[in-house]
């Protein structure tokens, strides 16, 4: 099962329905509301009986020109309840990443190293090393190319505990065994007028009386939740609280298929893949290790044959 941690809790009726709910809670610092901040038990004073991460907020910060001090942010970490922290990580700087890290720790606390789709893999081969839970972000964009490069990362490190910052794309989550995932579109939906359903995906609420087919899809799972077509069409918080309950399927996505991909892959040994390598490339390259590493240096056709045999 996937860990949903849903962000955007920083405001209190958002953070009300994930209580209602018991549903599991990440908040930014950089959003957190300064009243807040010097709490030293900010999940207890809240409320919160499941889990809370928290994240840093560079990206929002960097996003609106904004910094944050890092000392800021490490004094809230040394203090605060919640279950993980991240690093704060430098946008578009993996070195500075690194340093914030090892900076951190040496202030006394275990923040989860952060890693960016894109960047250098040695930093990535530096975390998985040292480091069993790694946090993923920069996921937005090309969805096929991400998924090559995911199938990859999960594949040279299989038994390590990975979290994708801002993830909540079934089609980049159920094939991979993610430990935890978040996002904050569970309230971005109901902010632009839409509903979220899990298996048929948007609807703008307004519509609910024009689209019939689609509409009595998502009245037949509202009325599940107690809640009426009044509801949806008059209360925000009522979408919201149908698009979070909706989100929380997430966590029952059976993505235990991960194993044929690793098969197809690590038999061979994944050794030393690029960002961007071809997932071809890729099988070739774990093809060409096993034999080495099992059979020495011998002619392609024998290769093959042991190849065929082995794994047939």
């Amino acid at each position: 099962m996937t860990l949903m941690f849903y962000a955007g809790a920083e405001a209190d009726m958002y953070c009300a329905i994930l209580r209602k709910h018991n549903y599991n809670v990440l908040m930014s610092f950089f959003h957190i509301p300064p009243k807040y901040k010097k709490v030293a038990k900010i999940k207890e004073m809240l409320g919160i009986k499941t889990k809370l991460f928290i994240d840093s907020g560079a990206f929002s910060a960097w996003s609106l020109g904004r910094h944050i001090k890092l000392d800021d942010y490490i004094d809230f970490c040394k203090r605060t309840d919640a279950d993980y922290y991240a690093v704060y990580d430098s946008i578009g700087d993996p070195e500075k990443t690194l340093e914030n890290q090892k900076y951190m720790e040496s202030k006394g606390i275990k923040p989860i190293p952060c890693f960016h789709f894109g960047e250098d893999w040695k930093y990535i081969e530096y975390y998985c090393k040292h480091y069993d839970y790694i946090a993923i972000g920069g996921m937005v964009g090309n969805r096929g190319l991400i998924k090559t490069w995911l199938e990859v990362l999960f594949t040279k490190y299989p038994n390590k505990k990975f979290h994708g910052f801002g993830l909540t794309t079934v089609s980049l989550i159920k094939p991979f065994p993610w430990y935890s995932v978040d996002s904050s579109s569970w309230l971005m939906g109901a902010r632009s007028g839409q509903l979220y359903h899990f298996e048929h995906g948007n609807l703008y609420y307004k519509n609910l009386e024009k689209d019939l087919i689609k509409s009595n899809l998502f009245l037949k799972q509202a009325k599940e939740y107690n809640l009426t077509k009044e509801d949806l069409l008059e209360s925000h918080v009522a979408r919201t609280e149908f698009s979070a309950r909706e989100y929380n399927k997430i966590e029952q996505i059976n993505n235990s298929n991960f194993k044929l991909i690793q098969n197809t892959l690590t038999s061979f040994g994944a050794q030393s893949v690029n960002t961007f390598i071809p997932q071809e490339m890729v099988r070739q390259e774990c093809r060409k290790d096993w034999i080495l590493r099992n059979y020495g240096n011998v002619p392609e056709n024998i290769a093959e044959k042991l190849i065929t045999h082995q794994f047939k």
